[in-house]
Formats: structure tokens, C-alpha cells, sequence
């Protein structure tokens, strides 16, 4: 008797173990043409990620998550004819213990592992960290605070803006590649103002090469946000770039960054205005996190003005419509007889969900620089979540 009752208490404590697990993952695969005045290239991709989730207590504030991911990459140069490029990668993309600490109506949040970090930009740093992330929220106040560790990254995965600045293995690999190695310490303070509905945020984030204590990115960013009138909200933010190096003086730049965003009560549209300026010449503006500000080509976050008018719209209750057009121009005074004009740039998206786990989507933009010249690119893509 002793023992069936041992039985049903085992099995009763596995199967509440169980019912606080959770676990899914996402398939998806694409297809991709680029189109140049000189060039035609195809792309295909694969992607399979995985997910897992287990609860630690009863009410769900203490939790451990995990995700990984693989990548396929094919392209194929057809103009002019190229040899085929294959990739593989691997990615842990999540890997964390999660603390949630209720104090009255105040609480703190504990994050340990690997996780997703963001700058308050989303330009200055857009990424994975491992390290330790802690969250204060107060109803009239919130503050962050990261302490991470960037060397153990995917570098394929977690580009990182840091040229001559190597990884702890010294030597590039296939698959899995180590990122430059950096410690992050940064600090984000939030303000709302509750009775105006406005926000102000304060955000720091400074890097270290570990391999060159002199060797720095630091940032420093300010925004604020919140309604105008009814339905229109405006964004805007400064943000200075400061990077040292040995023997070389600091490099100085700055960001700014404004948006007017209109929301329509029909359809879940909006129409929206931004501008963005990096400095560049002696000033660039460098970012932490490697990224590109075009949908078409690969232009960096720095000597550039870019003014782009973006518009959304759900006609109907599964498809989803948006579009953007952008002018862009060289920040930096150009030399004489040079045009700071960089290019236009145009692209359409549709997003339609043919069941609830099943959705399909597709991409058309089109880049056209100075003299006519052009890139094009479609891409099509399915996705499907279990």
C-alpha cells in the first residue's frame, strides 16, 4: 500500500511539473530575387526554431526558458554566373532564468542567462547578451540595469559594429562564430507622466573590449514620447556616440531621430513620418549593434539623412498591408561637385494568415541611387508555428 501511494505521489507531483510546461517552434522557408542594373541573384532560405518553457512555481514568477534556432542560406549569383554559396547556422538564441519578485504594488525582475537586449533607439544596440538584467517598476518610475558579455555569442547571428577587435578564439569558423569580445554595463530610467500621458526615458550603455581595456563604445540616448492630439503621438530622441581607442582621440557623433505616427479608427491603419540623422565625417556616429537603414542595400546607421513616410492598413481580418517610402542623403558635407544625395527607396509588404498557425508573406522594394542606378529585390516567405 506503502508503495502505490509513493507511486501516486510521484506521479502527481511529475504531472504538475508538466502542465507547466510549454514548447513550440516555428518553421519557415523563403525565397528571394535581387535585381541590379549588372546583376541577378537568387536566394533561398530554411529556418527551424525551437522553443521551451518550464515554469518553477505555482504562480508562474519563477521560469526557465530556452530557444535555439538553425539557418540554411543558399544564393546563387545568375548575372553575372557565380559559383553557389551555402551556409549553416546554429544559434542559441535564449537561455535564461527568469525571477519575478512582486514587492506591494511595486516589483523587480531578475533575468540570468542568455536574452534579447535593446537600446531605447533599437539602432545603438538590437541584439542577444548573456549576463544579468534586473528591472525595478514602480507606477510612477522604472529603472534597468545590464551587466552582460558579448564573446560567447553567434556573430553570424549578433553582427557587431567593432572592426579590428577580435574574438576569444582569434580565428573566423563556420556555423558557429564567436562574436568580438565585450563586457556591456547600461542603465535605462523611465518616467511616465501619467496625467499628460507622456514618457521620458534616459538610457547609458558602455562597452569594453576585454582584450583592450582602453578600447570603448559608450552611448548615451534621451527620448521622449506620448499624444499630441487625439490618435497622433510623436517620438523623439538624441542619442551621442562616444568610441575610444588606443593611442587615437575619442570619435564624437550623435543620432537624432523624430516620428509622427497617426492611427485611424478603421482598419487598424496608421500613417507615419520620420526622420533620422547620423553624423558622419570627423563626428560619425558608429553603432553598437551592426545594421543597415535600407530594405533593398546595405547602408549603416552613419552619414546619413533619411526622411521616410510609412503608411499600414488591415483591409481585411487576416491580411495585413504596409508600405514605406524614404529619401536619403549624405550627412557629411560632400566635395565639390558631389551631390549629398544617396538614393530613393520604395517597398511594399503583405502579410496574410491563412490559418492561425499558418501565414504567408511577401516583399517588393526597389532602390534607385544617383544616375538611375537600381536594386530591386521580392522575397516570399511561409511561416508556420506549433
Amino acid at each position: 500500500m506503502k508503495k502505490v501511494k509513493l507511486f501516486i505521489f510521484l506521479f502527481l507531483i511529475i504531472a504538475l511539473n508538466l502542465s507547466a510546461f510549454e514548447g513550440g517552434g516555428m518553421l519557415k522557408t523563403g525565397l528571394g530575387i535581387d535585381l541590379g542594373k549588372n546583376k541577378t541573384n537568387l536566394s533561398h532560405f530554411d529556418s527551424l526554431s525551437l522553443w521551451a518553457k518550464q515554469n518553477l512555481d505555482k504562480e508562474g514568477n519563477y521560469n526557465f526558458a530556452i530557444q535555439s534556432s538553425y539557418l540554411f542560406n543558399l544564393k546563387k549569383p545568375i548575372k553575372p554566373d557565380g559559383k553557389l554559396d551555402l551556409d549553416h547556422i546554429v544559434n542559441l538564441d535564449m537561455l535564461k532564468f527568469s525571477f519575478l519578485v512582486p514587492i506591494g504594488n511595486d516589483s523587480l525582475t531578475i533575468d540570468a542567462g542568455r536574452y534579447n537586449i535593446s537600446d531605447i533607439t533599437a539602432v545603438i544596440l538590437n541584439q542577444n547578451i548573456d549576463g544579468v538584467y534586473i528591472a525595478y517598476n514602480k507606477t510612477n518610475f522604472s529603472t534597468y540595469f545590464n551587466l552582460g558579455y558579448t564573446g560567447l555569442l553567434n556573430s553570424y547571428v549578433n553582427p557587431i559594429n567593432a572592426a579590428g577587435i577580435t574574438s576569444i578564439l582569434k580565428k573566423q569558423t563556420k556555423i558557429y562564430n564567436l562574436a568580438p569580445s565585450f563586457v556591456h554595463m547600461s542603465a535605462l530610467f523611465h518616467v511616465p507622466f501619467q496625467s499628460l500621458r507622456h514618457a521620458i526615458d534616459f538610457d547609458l550603455n558602455s562597452f569594453m573590449a576585454t582584450e583592450n581595456p582602453k578600447t570603448t563604445n559608450n552611448y548615451a540616448s534621451i527620448s521622449v514620447n506620448g499624444p499630441i492630439v487625439n490618435r497622433l503621438f510623436y517620438l523623439a530622441s538624441v542619442s551621442t556616440s562616444i568610441l575610444t581607442r588606443d593611442k587615437r582621440n575619442a570619435q564624437t557623433g550623435f543620432f537624432l531621430k523624430g516620428e509622427l505616427d497617426y492611427y485611424f479608427e478603421k482598419y487598424d491603419s496608421k500613417l507615419g513620418l520620420k526622420m533620422q540623422l547620423f553624423s558622419g565625417g570627423k563626428m560619425s556616429f558608429k553603432s553598437f549593434t551592426l545594421s543597415t537603414m535600407s530594405k533593398v542595400n546595405f547602408m549603416e546607421p552613419t552619414d546619413l539623412l533619411k526622411i521616410s513616410l510609412d503608411g499600414s492598413i488591415k483591409p481585411v481580418k487576416n491580411l495585413f498591408l504596409s508600405t514605406e517610402a524614404a529619401i536619403m542623403a549624405y550627412a557629411a558635407t560632400q566635395p565639390k561637385g558631389r551631390s549629398n544625395f544617396a538614393g530613393f527607396e520604395w517597398d511594399v509588404s503583405a502579410n496574410y494568415t491563412i490559418l492561425q498557425d499558418i501565414s504567408i508573406s511577401t516583399d517588393l522594394g526597389m532602390f534607385v541611387g544617383k544616375n538611375g542606378k537600381f536594386d530591386a529585390v521580392f522575397k516570399l516567405k511561409g511561416i508556420i508555428s506549433f
